[in-house]
C-alpha cells in the first residue's frame, strides 16, 4: 500500500472520518487524522484518490519529517533516496509553513536534492510533478508529491460558488443521496 497524506476543509474532520470508515481496509486505512489532515495508505489507483470530492488535495507521502524546528531543518534531512517517483523531466517545489505558502533558503537545497535524485529540472511553468514541503503549525513536517486535479476542481469558481470539496461536505453532513434534489438559493 502507498501512503498519502490529504488536507480537507478544517473543522469537519469528523464528517471525514466517517466517510473514509466506508472504505475497506484493502482499499483505504487510515493512519492519522487531524484538523485538516488525513495519513492513510491505500490500494486505489491514483485516479481513484483524485476523484474523492471530500479532499483538497492529496499528496503522495514522500517523507515524513517529523517534528522539525524549521523549514530549514526539514529540507535537510530529504535526501535523494527518499526520492522515488514516476519518471518526469520538469518539476516545481512549494514550501508551506502553516496554512500560508513560504519562501526560505531551503527551496533551492530541496530542488538540487529532486533534480539529483531524478535528473529532472526545476521549474514554474506547467510542472509534470509538484512537490510540497509542509511545516505545519504543530511543527510536523510532510513532504511530498501532488496527485493530479480532477477535472472539476480544475474549473473556475464563479462568484459566491462553494468550492466543489465544500459542497461534497455539505452534502455528506445532509445525508444526501443520488435521488435527492438540491436548489441553490442564491442563483
Amino acid at each position: 500500500m502507498m501512503r498519502y497524506f490529504a488536507t480537507f476543509t478544517s473543522g469537519c474532520q469528523e464528517i471525514i472520518a466517517s466517510r473514509l470508515q466506508n472504505f475497506s481496509n484493502n482499499q483505504l486505512k487510515t493512519e492519522e487524522l487531524h484538523d485538516g489532515l488525513v495519513i492513510f495508505s491505500s490500494d486505489l489507483t491514483v485516479n481513484q484518490l483524485s476523484e474523492l470530492r471530500f479532499f483538497t488535495n492529496i499528496f503522495g507521502l514522500i517523507k515524513d519529517c517529523g517534528e522539525q524546528k524549521s523549514l530549514e531543518d526539514a529540507a535537510g534531512i530529504i535526501k535523494t533516496s527518499d526520492i522515488n517517483c514516476r519518471d518526469f523531466k520538469a518539476f516545481a517545489t512549494y514550501l508551506r509553513q502553516g496554512s500560508q505558502p513560504a519562501s526560505s533558503a531551503a527551496l533551492g537545497n530541496l530542488q538540487n536534492v529532486i533534480a539529483a535524485a531524478t535528473g529532472a529540472q526545476p521549474t514554474s511553468f506547467r510542472p509534470d510533478l509538484e512537490f510540497l514541503l509542509w511545516l505545519r503549525d504543530d511543527k510536523r513536517a510532510l513532504f511530498g508529491w501532488r496527485l493530479p486535479l480532477a477535472g472539476f476542481k480544475k474549473r473556475s469558481l464563479e462568484a459566491g460558488e462553494l468550492r466543489p470539496e465544500v459542497a461534497h461536505i455539505m452534502g455528506l453532513v445532509a445525508a444526501l443521496s443520488s435521488k435527492h434534489v438540491v436548489l441553490d438559493p442564491f442563483a
